[in-house]
């Protein structure tokens, strides 16, 4: 008998500490390339108009940005999935953009051969495309950077939603318009605070990024972007999403211009590590290729990462 009891003991031991020596892998926090376009500085519009950009160089300091996509179009729904486990460790480490244009880097030694991108979207939010965003970057467990207009801002459930989600919003002026056409500081500054005010009303949380329309800037918008305590950030990869509002439409193209290791079309760039990757949330082919551009980051090795709120 004791020696049963002595038995059952030991197979009990053995089980327990099977038990406590299996872990569930961690989920993978890649994302998926987007089109690609060249920050600029000058004149912008709803969506920016693609400029060659070197995966490892910084782009100049005035160019011009791509052309926004325009107009509205029907809402789809976010294929159904299952929800992705937390990303691994790129989350605790810290990342900036070096200079405007640039691709993101750290100084933290555990960031060294990383592959990383930061998904951004702009112009909205949109009730009819925005939430189809949202629903797959729930699903993938991937959080973005959202640049948000004025008149996108008055949906605030959305903007509200964005937040509670996880990512960062920053702004993209009241009207989307060209900043460098307009007449001194005081007029670029009523067209960033008023938009400003409102995220800040609406998420109890200070902006820190500004995006002009179309990437344009010179001089006087960025005294006054430093003025407000903003950074400018542009992209340094464009998905092309807005190109397509005047073609096909076809959401694998937005898809093959963010993946693209080679370019695509003149002008176009290609994806990189760092990539700041520029696509709209008010473009229903930009929802719908999402899936697979987070896909296909993913396959390619990727990360997705955020600047600091």
């Amino acid at each position: 008998m004791r020696d049963a009891l002595r038995l059952a003991a030991t197979v009990a031991a053995a089980l327990l500490l099977a038990a406590c020596g299996v872990r569930s892998a961690p989920g993978s926090g890649k994302a998926a390339p987007g089109p690609s376009g060249s920050p600029a500085q000058g004149t912008g519009s709803s969506a920016p108009a693609p400029a060659p950009v070197a995966p490892s160089g910084n782009p100049p300091g005035q160019a011009t940005a791509p052309a926004a996509p325009v107009g509205q179009a029907p809402a789809g729904t976010a294929p159904p999935g299952p929800t992705r486990p937390a990303g691994p460790s790129e989350e605790t480490i810290h990342w900036y953009v070096p200079s405007i244009g640039a691709p993101l880097r750290s100084d933290d030694p555990r960031a060294k051969g990383k592959k990383v991108v930061m998904l951004t979207f702009d112009d909205g939010p949109k009730p009819e495309t925005t939430p189809l965003i949202l629903d797959v970057l729930k699903r993938e467990n991937v959080k973005a950077l959202f640049f948000v207009t004025g008149y996108g801002a008055k949906n605030e459930d959305l903007l509200r939603r964005i937040h509670e989600e996880g990512h960062r919003i920053g702004t993209h002026t009241v009207n989307h318009t060209l900043l460098t056409r307009l007449q001194g500081r005081d007029a670029i500054r009523a067209e960033i605070e008023p938009v400003n005010q409102v995220v800040e009303r609406v998420t109890g949380q200070r902006v820190r990024y500004f995006r002009p329309p179309n990437g344009m800037y010179n001089a006087d918008v960025l005294a006054v972007v430093k003025e407000l305590g903003l950074e400018l950030i542009n992209w340094s990869h464009g998905s092309q999403d807005w190109v397509l509002a005047n073609t096909r439409k076809d959401p694998a193209e937005v898809v093959r211009y963010v993946l693209a290791e080679k370019p695509p079309a003149p002008g176009a760039t290609v994806l990189h590590p760092g990539a700041v990757i520029l696509m709209h949330d008010t473009l229903p082919w930009t929802a719908q290729a999402l899936p697979d551009i987070i896909a296909g980051l993913r396959e390619r090795g990727y990360a997705f990462v955020l600047l600091d709120p």
